[in-house]
């Protein structure tokens, strides 16, 4: 130990060994020789580096007096070391429970004489406990869980902490604590012998949280389903990520077919493509592109190749700080269908006017506004601006003062539902002053709840040669 040998200890005080030159104090030899007891003194000796156990044995004569002293010395630094790792390891756990974000609780097992698991004791807690609980550690400790927690002899808890403290078996789980009202988070594992500590956290308003969303996901997933237009969720790199039922049934693919797929590849016509990946390509920088935020007619693909119009309103949605899509489609091939069917007939009747030469006329009655078509003026000699702004009375004051009594009655009867149709024969005032004979007939279109006429639309005919 000290690298000396008997010559050189031998008359020699004990100090002196190690290059002191004064004793070390406390000295278990002058203790020793004072008391007359075996002193041991443990020390960390700075010339050595080393800790020291120290013990002094004091030898007694018949008279009780110290003649001798025996001096044992024991290298313990070892051993100080591993103890000084202990604490230092004691310390850091104490610290880290302290501090621990989630609870931590420290129990004694209690066992039946069956040696079931019947209750447990709470030993420690640390101060996270009671954020999580709404339990003070001062409150629990040394008190059984059946008289903090009253109800939890109910539950599941006692047996699965008694399984852990006897097998040794960790656990972590998921539960509702009923005595608490609580959702926790919670792992269990063995400390000592019937002991086992618990952590956990209270995970309350995450699991509220979540609920919340599924609810909400759920609901968003039946507004989707049962909505009437197709809705499709593309991903930043166009891949199709949402596929609503609608949308299977106008183009076809079922949502295991469409997922995944790039959509202009899917659904565009190939001529198209080119123009879709440039746009698609501004899009996923900023989110912005000639079709965001609007309502665009464009030609889709359905599964059979049939091309097909359809309406398209497309919003940009951001997710983790990426661009998504998300577009909302209507097919519109019926409507186009009645444009088509609708333009047609317009220029069927713009021909017969033509071909007949009939004015028209609309009639609001009830603000007594009214729209005439050129011929309407023509007959009269008028153009058409010459007689703008154009109300009922326009038509009033060009019609025969001796005519327009009839003419208002049988308006009147029509109104009133007692003809099908208007239709009257009278005179209107020409241009240059001589009277024309005009075939007036139309209907009423359009009437309020209460059956007032609101849009009246009828023709008029020069009959002045048949008269």
């Amino acid at each position: 130990m000290l690298g000396l040998s008997e010559e050189q200890i031998v008359g020699r005080k004990c100090f002196e060994l190690i290059g002191r030159t004064s004793p070390c104090l406390p000295c278990a030899s002058v203790q020793a020789l004072e008391t007359r007891q075996v002193t041991s003194i443990a020390r960390h000796v700075p010339e050595l580096d080393r800790w020291i156990d120290e013990t002094s044995i004091p030898i007694l004569d018949s008279n009780g007096n110290v003649v001798l002293i025996v001096e044992r010395l024991q290298d313990i630094t070892d051993r100080k070391q591993a103890e000084d790792r202990i604490r230092e390891s004691e310390e850091r756990h104490r610290l880290l429970v302290e501090n621990a974000v989630s609870g931590v609780a420290v129990h004694q097992m209690i066992f039946n004489e069956q040696g079931r698991p019947v209750d447990y004791v709470f030993l420690s807690a640390n101060p996270a406990f009671e954020r999580h609980t709404g339990l003070s550690p001062e409150s629990v400790i040394g008190r059984r869980a059946t008289d903090v927690l009253p109800g939890i002899e109910k539950t599941s808890f006692i047996e699965t902490y008694g399984n852990v403290a006897v097998t040794g078996k960790s656990i972590s789980f998921e539960q509702y604590f009923e005595p608490l009202g609580r959702h926790y988070n919670i792992s269990a594992y063995k400390v000592a012998d019937s002991q086992f500590a618990t952590v956990f956290q209270d995970i309350t308003d995450r699991k509220k949280a979540g609920e919340a969303l599924a609810e909400s996901q759920a609901r968003l997933d039946k507004v989707v389903g049962a909505a009437q237009d197709a809705i499709i969720m593309l991903d930043p790199e166009g891949r199709i990520s949402m596929w609503n039922a609608a949308a299977e049934q106008m183009f076809g693919y079922s949502i295991a077919e469409a997922m995944g797929q790039n959509l202009h590849q899917l659904l565009a016509p190939s001529r198209f493509h080119e123009a879709h990946r440039r746009g698609f390509a501004e899009f996923g920088r900023n989110g912005t592109g000639g079709a965001v935020g609007r309502v665009v007619e464009l030609s889709a693909l359905r599964k059979n190749g049939e091309e097909f119009p359809v309406e398209l309103s497309l919003s940009a949605i951001q997710i983790k700080n990426a661009w998504h899509a998300v577009g909302i489609l209507r097919d519109i091939t019926d409507r186009k269908r009645a444009e088509e069917a609708l333009k047609d007939q317009r220029c069927r009747l713009e021909n017969i006017i033509e071909g007949t030469h009939a004015g028209t006329w609309e009639w609001n009655v009830q603000s007594g506004k009214t729209v005439f078509n050129e011929i309407w003026a023509e007959l009269l000699g008028y153009r058409l601006d010459e007689l703008s702004p154009t109300d009922i009375t326009t038509w009033e004051t060009l019609v025969h003062p001796d005519d327009l009594p009839r003419c208002r009655e049988i308006l009147e009867q029509h109104f009133a539902g007692e003809r099908s149709d208007y239709d009257c024969e009278f005179r209107m005032k020409h241009k240059q002053g001589h009277w024309v004979w005009i075939q007036d007939r139309g209907r009423v279109v359009t009437r309020t709840a209460e059956g007032k006429p609101v849009m009246m639309f009828g023709t008029h005919t020069d009959i002045t040669e048949r008269k």
